[in-house]
């Protein structure tokens, strides 16, 4: 369990890695967290086609 600025413990998190080509420093690869769930609300599945520019339909070649 990871514990936030606030103490409090939180039991899962989702995210998106970004990854880009920086041209200054300090804006490469990171991580984006989109949801939390201080409750356990969230279950976690692994879908190994899981893809944001999919779902979102961003590209036309996945």
């Amino acid at each position: 369990m990871l514990k936030t600025n606030e103490d409090r413990l939180v039991k899962i998190s989702v995210g998106i890695v970004v990854h880009s080509n920086p041209v200054t420093s300090g804006h490469g690869p990171r991580v984006t967290t989109l949801f939390t769930s201080s409750t356990g609300k969230i279950v976690p599945r692994i879908d190994p086609d899981a893809n944001i520019a999919k779902i979102l339909n961003l590209r036309k070649d996945l």
